[in-house]
């Protein structure tokens, strides 16, 4: 456009522009919308508060964004919140998965850097520590244990193990031994899945494991241990052989019977030497190293062996003809074993190890470690009894066998044992035997619970028939006929007058009860005492301790040291203390020793009235038998025990068993006679043997001897007398030429209501099943000269000679005697 010139438009208008010349002006870009992060199903959750706005603005947000950084409604910002917590937790998972397979697997190479495995001679030099054994001062030795003393510790090189042990082990113990790496995952996810949940049982170790576990000594229940265990099991899959694994194993384990080590075994069961086992007894030793602890259970063995041979069977490392085999039953073991102590104390030695496997203390433990245990036995205690029984038995006829317990009332300690001369073959002081009279304290006891006091009549007559039994007193009249109290008829151990009473007031169900509250056990290897057929209540024979009444020594000892402890019961024990050298601490201390009160839980005084009750009525025991303590100025209570033979091969006259237990404030103490089998026990000038002869004599010696310079002892008298204390008065005044003619309901002592004149309560029918019934007819009241007829049909007569004033003698159609039926004595 020429200079000057007006630029082409319309008059007040702008001049038009060029589009081409004029500047271009940027426009900034529209908004894209926000692009959202695809979202798994899983990390979103169902709101039925969801709006389709709110919806879609959280969906569009991204994984950065923050509430700051733009305008957001309350609901919006919480949905942010909640988006960025869980994204957090996810990857809070991720990492924490990733350390849970990283980690154990990185820390089980680390350590297996580290872990060593100790080698067979290792691990025999430390289970050959010495185990010290001290008397009760913890100074003077008793004896040392050694596992040299279980047979031969020498190394059996794995060619010199048989193959057929080798295949029993495998099947019996780890089937996979030969193709695992140590362990086998399954059996180490279901024992931590039994652990876990508690619904099932069953170890997740395969022997190179257990291996392991004996050589190291560590057995913690830690998860931790199990892992370090499992490190050097696979450390020893990766470096051993197999068959010197297996070989390491049977070198080291623990089969029982005091054998360490396959070689030991082989001696301690068979007899032999490991190359001369048959497949059979390969298959019986392997089965054993599972529970060691249980070789005397006979049933047990027999049952390992049958799942070991059967296994093999299975397996197919023995023909179905070979597990048909007979089963090899070891030889008797005190055929086979070897020891450090001979005679009486070897058996406390015996007893010493059953009751520290009792309380989960192994002798592998105790090898290892070199453990100091103490023992409750008192060196001048078990002098005294092993010379009161030289003394007094020693010139007697060798058939006899006889036990003596002593224990500390105060502390349930074991002071003196005494269960056979040489040391080996049945404990007597662990037999199970017919008590006698000694048992009836537990029917006073079971009285005074009902209220029964010691003055309370019943008949003193015989025979007494009960249940198809006639039960015949010792002599054939007392100066208390024909009703005695309880306080006569337990000085004169009067038959009748307990059984009336148990019978007619007490019941025996109520009678085997107070023997179990005193200490005799409910159950002695797995079977019930003090029972009757079919675990029923037992019969009348318990009231005089005769029949299926058994009971052992040790118990009887402990159930009386229960009375002297004013009601206090203790379990009797042989170790004191077991100390650990390696820690410098205690792994048992009897100091804390459980206490219970036996006859009332609820009253104190009521349960000590009750046992000063029974020794108020035992106090004259000692005086009546002439077995009083240093010429009666020692007080003591004590109670006989006689039971009549019953085999076919026994005359009228002779006993089979004889007791005598009594006690001070200081020391229980429990003397039993008996014999082999069926046969009768006699003295030497073949007079029959009863509770106050030969028995009596070996108690008081020992007391004597023990209790010699000793602090003499007075015991308590009855806070608050129970029941009728006082004897009544006769109801029918004695005749001095005859007894008086029975009632014409045939029972002497009617079952009466509390104000009758004879002091009890009315009848308690603890026993329904049992009718009350007194003697049968007045045959009962007729004098008899003939000797021994009397005794065996209750119709009067003479004391005989010999007899002592006292035996248990039930004669009828259930039981014949009252004894076991074939004579035997019942024992471990």
């Amino acid at each position: 456009m020429p200079p000057g010139s007006r630029p082409p438009g319309h008059p007040g208008q702008p001049p038009r522009v060029n589009p081409a010349e004029q500047s271009t002006d940027f426009i900034p870009p529209a908004p894209e919308p926000i692009q959202r992060e695809p979202a798994l199903l899983t990390h979103r959750e169902p709101d039925p508060d969801d709006d389709v706005v709110a919806q879609q603005f959280s969906d569009g947000l991204p994984d950065d964004a923050d509430a700051d950084d733009v305008d957001l409604s309350a609901e919006e910002a919480r949905r942010l919140r909640k988006k960025k917590i869980w994204r957090r937790i996810r990857r809070t998972c991720y990492v924490l998965f990733a350390l849970g397979i990283i980690t154990p697997v990185a820390a089980f190479f680390i350590a297996y850097q580290f872990v060593e495995v100790k080698s067979p001679d290792a691990v025999i030099a430390e289970q050959n520590k010495t185990v010290p054994i001290y008397y009760s001062d913890g100074t003077t030795l008793f004896t040392q244990l050694s596992a040299a003393d279980g047979g031969n510790r020498q190394m059996v090189a794995a060619n010199d193990i048989p193959q057929d042990f080798k295949n029993a082990l495998v099947a019996a113990e780890d089937k996979s031994f030969y193709s695992n790496n140590g362990f086998s995952m399954w059996s180490v996810a279901r024992s931590v899945w039994f652990q876990v949940t508690g619904t099932g049982v069953g170890g997740g170790s395969g022997l190179t494991q257990q291996y392991v576990k004996k050589a190291t000594g560590n057995d913690d229940p830690t998860y931790t241990r199990k892992f370090i265990e499992l490190v050097q099991a696979y450390k020893m899959s990766q470096t051993y052989d197999k068959n010197d694994i297996l070989a390491a194993y049977a070198n080291i384990v623990y089969f029982g019977r005091g054998a360490y080590g396959i070689g030991a075994a082989a001696q301690a069961y068979y007899g032999k030497q490991v190359n001369e086992l048959t497949k059979q007894e390969c298959a019986q030793l392997a089965g054993m190293v599972q529970l060691p602890g249980r070789f005397k259970d006979m049933d047990y063995v027999k049952y390992r062996y049958e799942y070991t041979i059967g296994r093999m069977k299975d397996d197919g490392y023995a023909t179905p003809e070979e597990a048909a085999a007979e089963w090899p039953k070891p030889k008797d073991w005190e055929d086979t074993k070897v020891g450090a102590l001979n005679g009486p104390k070897r058996m406390i030695q015996e007893r010493v190890i059953e009751e520290l496997d009792d309380e989960k203390i192994s002798l592998d433990d105790a090898y290892r470690k070199g453990y100091k245990i103490t023992l409750s036995i008192d060196k001048d205690a078990q002098a005294a009894a092993e010379k009161a029984v030289h003394d007094q038995m020693d010139d007697e006829p060798k058939n006899l066998h006889t036990s003596l317990v002593a224990i500390n009332p105060e502390t349930g300690g074991i002071v003196a044992y005494y269960g056979g001369e040489e040391g080996t073959g049945l404990d007597w002081a662990q037999a199970l035997q017919q008590p006698g009279s000694s048992f009836k304290p537990f029917d006073l006891v079971a009285a005074l619970r009902k209220g029964i006091g010691l003055g309370v009549r019943y008949s003193s007559l015989g025979p007494y028939t009960a249940q198809g039994l006639k039960i015949n007193n010792a002599q054939t009249h007392y100066d208390c006929d024909p009703e005695c109290t309880i306080r006569e008829a337990m000085r004169e151990s009067i038959n009748t007058t307990f059984s009336a009473m148990v019978l007619e007031d007490v019941g025996t169900s109520a009678v085997a009860q107070a023997a179990h509250d005193a200490g005799i056990p409910e159950e002695i290897k797995g079977k019930k005492t003090l029972v009757g057929e079919n675990g029923g209540p037992p019969d009348i024979n318990i009231a005089i301790g005769g029949g299926k009444t058994l009971v052992r020594t040790v118990d009887m000892a402990a159930a009386y040291a229960t009375f002297a402890a004013d009601g206090i019961k203790r379990a009797p024990t042989f170790v004191q203390k077991v100390e650990d050298p390696t820690t410098g601490g205690l792994a048992l201390n009897r100091d804390t020793k459980p206490a219970e009160p036996a006859f009332d839980k609820t009253d104190s005084t009521k349960n000590a009235d009750i046992a000063r009750t029974v020794t108020e009525s035992l106090v004259t025991g000692p005086d009546r038998w002439n077995i009083e303590l240093d010429g009666g100025k020692r007080q003591a209570a004590a109670k006989t025990g006689t039971q009549q033979c019953d085999s076919s091969a026994c005359a009228p006259r002779d006993n089979s068993k004889a007791w005598t237990v009594g006690y001070t404030k200081e020391v229980s103490t429990a003397v039993c006679v008996c014999a082999d089998g069926t046969e009768a026990i006699k003295d030497k000038a073949r007079q029959p043997i009863s509770g106050g002869g030969l028995p009596g004599k070996v108690w008081q010696q020992f007391m004597n001897d023990y209790l010699k310079g000793k602090p003499k002892s007075t015991f308590p008298k009855v806070t608050k007398a129970i029941g009728q204390s006082k004897d009544t008065p006769l109801s029918t005044p004695p005749s001095s030429s005859s007894n008086p003619p029975s009632s014409s309901s045939g029972s002497s002592v009617p079952s009466v209501p509390p104000s009758d004149d004879h002091g009890r309560p009315g009848h308690d029918d603890d026993d329904s099943s049992v009718p009350p019934s007194g003697p049968s007819s007045s045959k009962s009241n007729e004098r008899c000269t003939d000797w021994p007829r009397c005794e065996i049909e209750g119709s009067g007569g003479p004391t005989p000679p010999g007899r002592g004033g006292e035996q248990n003698n039930l004669t009828g159609v259930n039981g014949g005697g009252g004894g076991l039926p074939d004579g035997r004595i019942e024992g471990q």
